[in-house]
């Protein structure tokens, strides 16, 4: 206890000097300054922020650098080694009619006044043209408040800092290695020449010099007894008279047999399997191979070294399917984290990972959902089964896969539309298009015995690898190709879903910034733009209706062609604009703010006393804060449902990014069932209100037709 007591500091010293640092400390117990024995360190202000540093330059030269205690710490001061540097006064009000800027360069120095006009300039080569005058006696620079800079000449400055009790100064003048000749204090030889005086190293006193620093830091990592303080002295004293004496009486030999590398070696080539030799083999072996191969008569060599599971009851290696087997059995693969499991399938929404699933001919945990496979039929059966069926609008589709068995594609789009296939049947709560489900040869549809969705598709596939004739009759040039009819009308042929394409990664996000101020208008702008965001600035808030309802629901063009609308992933309003048309706004948006798929945030300026106000006025985080009810601007409240600080920072758009919604009709994955299910309710929508047109020839349907991005054109038009 008495020696904790010892080491406990109750509170800091006013005044603290040691052999190479000196410390002053407020009377608050803050750290005042701290200087190293070559006079690098710092002075700080009570607030804790710097006034002054300085650095080392050289073995005898420091830099030097004064700050303000403002809350940018703006530089008012930095000299160099070379006396080439600058001082200036505070920018505060108070210091304004005080106000001067002083230069120093290796030409010569310069002095302006609070009007920025020169006062006096001058050059230190006094034999150059226009050299000036320089100054005579103490120039006196008062930086700021605590901070007093002295010019006397070159090698004569001074800086002082002055706060309550605390005081230092330093010398910052230019250095000289030395300022004499070492000649002036030479002395004259016998004959006649001079013999500098220097103090001469022996190489007797480098040695001793160096076995005390070695000696010092082997000091360090294995302390002694009598180097250490007499507090612990005695303590590690009785350690080392203890432990001293175990290394007499305890031997230890780190040594191994003399023959443990030739029997590592015999027991790593007894268990390496022996191969036999083809017997066409020439020229010398290198290496072990005269140990691993082995003729093919010795037989016993080969079954004496390989592995059992490995081999046949005859002596003879298995296969390659069931030696991989048996390597799976012996070295199962381990069980999928929780990291792994939540990554795989992000791409599909198809792919289920059971961890419990892993088996050695399944290592990856994938679990695949079987559909509901479709009825095949021949083409003639099917065109005379749709010739007799009514085509009225509240008919259900007819879905035709027409496809060619084999096919990787083919076989990827029949799957998938099984997996469709499943879904709607235990939707409709119906069993169709199974294998008790036919066609009737004779053209009718088969009766249920129960009430089904009129909106539910009947659905079959036709192998084109069996009968090709729906190609010659339609004209289908690409497969796979879906084939919709309503009746006998064919309203839909191509590919649906079109070419997979991935969106998330390359869309770039929709933003409108309704700000009135234009000079708060471009920093955001080249904010939103750096972050690679689409802006579209708006003055004023009916500017800022007229864009959605432009962008939301564009009109068709002059060649009758309609872009797709654009959704806008972010709106940011300012907190300076007007109260006018805000419920305007608030309705053109209601479609997707509902949903989350837009975020509504307001611009609260964080910039002077107003803007300290609003930070005090709720809890931030990341730059943004849900309390929007916290500001003067209830009629925003009710239209924002967050609210980020102005000047706009990057974090606070990634935040309000991560909390938008975005559906998957805005990424285009390919065929999937969604997409197949999206599809064919569209295309029944169509049909339902008269928009849908039969299709007398299919012709070639690329993917591309299907293939649309969000907020661009349709690429097949493009193309």
């Amino acid at each position: 206890v008495s020696l904790i007591s010892l080491l406990v500091r109750s509170s800091p010293p006013l005044y603290t000097t040691y052999s190479h640092m000196t410390s002053k400390y407020y009377e608050n117990g803050r750290l005042a300054l701290k200087f190293n024995e070559d006079g690098t360190g710092f002075i700080y202000y009570p607030s804790g922020s710097v006034a002054v540093c300085s650095s080392e330059a050289s073995s005898y030269q420091n830099r030097y650098y004064a700050f303000d205690s403002n809350r940018k710490n703006t530089l008012l001061l930095g000299i160099d080694e070379h006396a080439v540097g600058f001082c200036s006064s505070s920018k505060r009000k108070s210091m304004r009619d005080n106000a001067f800027e002083f230069a120093l360069s290796k030409v010569g120095g310069i002095i302006t006044n609070n009007e920025g006009r020169i006062t006096q300039q001058w050059k230190w080569d006094r034999k150059a043209q226009n050299c000036g005058t320089p100054p005579n006696g103490d120039m006196v620079f008062r930086l700021n408040e605590h901070i007093t800079f002295t010019f006397r000449s070159r090698s004569d400055m001074t800086l002082l800092f002055e706060y309550d009790s605390i005081k230092h100064e330093m010398d910052v003048g230019m250095k000289f290695k030395r300022n004499d000749s070492y000649l002036d204090h030479a002395k004259r030889g016998s004959a006649g020449r001079l013999i500098p005086q220097l103090n001469h190293v022996t190489l007797q006193q480098r040695t001793v010099d160096f076995n005390k620093e070695m000696a010092a830091k082997r000091n360090i990592l294995y302390p002694r007894s009598e180097n250490l303080s007499p507090m612990v002295q005695d303590i590690v004293g009785g350690l080392e008279k203890r432990f001293d004496e175990i290394g007499g009486t305890i031997k230890i030999s780190h040594e191994s047999a003399n023959t443990w590398k030739t029997d590592a070696l015999q027991m790593t080539l007894s268990e390496v399997p022996r191969i036999p030799v083809a017997g066409v083999e020439t020229g010398v072996s290198p290496g072990f191979s005269q140990t691993i191969y082995v003729s093919a008569e010795d037989t016993s060599s080969l079954t004496k070294t390989a592995p059992a599971k490995l081999m046949t009851s005859d002596g003879e290696w298995k296969d390659s399917l069931s030696v991989r087997t048996v390597l799976r059995e012996e070295n199962p693969p381990l069980s999928r984290s929780s990291t792994v499991l939540k990554a795989s399938g992000r791409y599909s929404s198809m792919l289920v990972v059971d961890p419990a699933a892993v088996t050695s001919d399944n290592p990856t945990g994938m679990i695949e959902i079987q559909g509901l496979p479709l009825q095949g039929v021949k083409w003639d059966v099917l065109k005379s089964s749709l010739a007799a069926a009514p085509a009225s609008p509240n008919s259900p589709l007819t879905v035709v896969l027409v496809m060619r068995g084999g096919d990787p594609i083919s076989c990827s789009y029949l799957r998938i539309t099984e997996l469709y296939n499943r879904s709607i049947t235990e939707q409709g709560g119906t069993k169709r298009n199974t294998s008790s489900t036919t066609v009737s040869r004779a053209g009718s549809r088969p009766a249920s015995g129960k009430a089904t969705d009129q909106s539910i598709p009947q659905l079959y596939k036709i192998d084109v690898s069996e009968n090709n004739r729906i190609t010659k009759d339609l004209g289908i040039k690409s497969i796979p190709t879906f084939l919709m009819f309503n009746g006998k009308n064919l309203v839909y042929a191509g590919s649906v879903g079109g070419k997979k394409v991935k969106l998330d990664s390359t869309h770039k996000p929709q933003i409108l910034l309704v700000e009135s101020n234009v000079k708060h208008q471009i920093p955001a702008e080249k904010t939103l733009r750096r972050m690679g965001c689409d802006a579209f600035l708006c003055l004023g808030v009916s500017e800022a209706v007229n864009r959605v309802q432009q962008m939301t629901k564009p009109t068709p063009d002059a060649s009758g062609r309609t872009a797709d609308p654009v959704v806008f992933d972010i709106v940011l309003i300012s907190e300076d604009v007007g109260a006018e048309n805000i419920s305007l706004l608030q309705k053109a948006l209601s479609e997707f703010t509902k949903e989350n798929r837009t975020v509504v945030a307001m611009l609260i300026s964080v910039l002077g006393e107003y803007g300290r106000s609003n930070l005090n006025a709720a809890n931030w985080e990341s730059g943004c804060t849900s309390d929007v009810a916290a500001f003067m601007r209830p009629d925003l409240a009710t239209l924002c449902s967050v609210a980020i600080q102005k000047p706009i920072k990057p974090m606070s758009i990634e935040k309000l990014l991560s909390m938008r919604v975005v559906p998957d009709a805005d990424a285009n994955f390919g065929l999937t069932p969604d997409s197949l299910r999206m599809k064919v309710n569209k295309v029944y929508n169509d049909v339902k209100s008269g928009q849908s047109k039969p299709i007398d020839y299919v012709g070639i349907r690329m993917s591309a037709h299907d293939t649309r991005m969000r907020g661009g054109i349709d690429l097949a038009s493009s193309s």
